[in-house]
């Protein structure tokens, strides 16, 4: 989800004042408050159905671009080079380094 339910309680308190301010000229303070209430009641439940809809949206949004990060990068070539390390004991240190540190950059683009 998206935000916080502060978000919530902002936007309900602010639907609150508005109902609340705009009804107290034409009717008694009990009605005011009542219409005030629901209002609020309402704004906050509406928040939440926005703000559920929002982490939603966005959630599937960040899976979709994972999936397609994922399955741009190759992995045959890091399997190759895993077999050819482990046929050939004879490799020195040296190339076992640089083979760890072409995966890091691989990973970090």
């Amino acid at each position: 989800m998206y935000g916080s339910i502060v978000l919530n309680v902002y936007i309900a308190l602010i639907a609150f004042i508005i109902v609340f301010t705009s009804s107290i000229t034409q009717n008694l303070m009990q009605t005011s408050v009542i219409r005030a209430t629901i209002a609020g009641v309402g704004f906050f439940l509406i928040t939440f159905l926005f703000r559920f809809i929002w982490g939603y949206v966005t959630l599937t949004n960040k899976q979709t671009a994972l999936e397609e990060t994922s399955a741009t990068i190759d992995f045959g070539s890091v399997e190759e080079k895993e077999q050819e390390i482990s046929m050939n004991p004879s490799i020195d240190e040296e190339a076992t380094a640089q083979y760890i540190k072409d995966l890091l950059e691989d990973e970090e683009v």
